[in-house]
């Protein structure tokens, strides 16, 4: 049982990692490296939805890969919608503000849902109403925090340098307990480890966020300021037709 100093919110926004001087814009590799997966798949996608989208860094992304697809997005926090909304490259997509647990916005091709699921104290909720959005035969990818090892970690963190109290955003979840629950539902999964090749530099105002980490094998992967080696990993679930 987490004690009582640490029964906080299960979520808690961070407006200040997507907005400000501060934020990463370029283009992430684990964009491409979805791109990869549906290419994989063989897929030819033309309905999108992001879940938690922010300022629809990935859906803009999406939009220039697959020009002729629908794009859709919802994220709770109205702030991030606004500067979504007022994106040229997102001008003709769905963005909404609304709770990813709970929004239903229609079926879509592939429905996507990055640096989201570790925010919450259960994985189901979310897959849920990931896969309730998702049309037969259709995909669900989620960038996560997976432990190979079939442990769940629950993580609460205070960051001292901007004067915030204790919250959540990098609990850890067992790919083997995500796979019990999928396969209880019919679903098909496959984790893919995800592992950045372009340097991402520390950001000492935002010390919460992942930076590049080379490490003595020549390997490269991402830490942050909570001294976490980050289980990067890009989960696929495909909804059967």
């Amino acid at each position: 049982m987490i004690p009582e100093s640490f029964d906080i919110p299960s979520f808690q926004q961070r407006p200040e990692t997507y907005l400000g001087k501060s934020r990463a814009v370029s283009e992430k590799d684990v964009f491409r490296f979805l791109k990869q997966a549906i290419r994989a798949q063989g897929l030819s996608p033309m309905r999108f939805l992001d879940v938690g989208c922010a300022t629809g860094d990935l859906l803009a992304f999406l939009g220039n890969n697959y020009p002729d697809a629908q794009l859709a997005g919802i994220d709770v926090d109205a702030r991030l919608i606004d500067v979504a909304r007022r994106r040229t490259e997102l001008s003709k997509a769905q963005l909404r503000v609304a709770d990813g647990l709970t929004a239903r916005l229609g079926k879509f091709d592939v429905v996507t849902s990055f640096g989201t699921l570790g925010i919450f104290d259960a994985f189901e909720p979310l897959l849920e109403n990931l896969v309730a959005n998702t049309s037969p035969g259709g995909h669900v990818y989620v960038q996560a925090l997976l432990n190979p090892d079939d442990i769940d970690v629950r993580i609460a963190y205070r960051d001292n340098l901007n004067g915030l109290d204790w919250m959540r955003g990098f609990n850890i979840f067992s790919r083997a307990q995500v796979s019990r629950w999928a396969a209880s539902r019919g679903l098909k999964t496959r984790f893919s480890d995800f592992r950045m090749t372009s340097f991402l530099a520390k950001r000492e105002l935002l010390p919460h966020r992942a930076y590049s980490l080379d490490l003595a094998d020549g390997t490269r992967r991402t830490t942050n300021g909570l001294c976490l080696l980050l289980p990067e990993t890009l989960m696929e679930l495909h909804v059967p037709t």
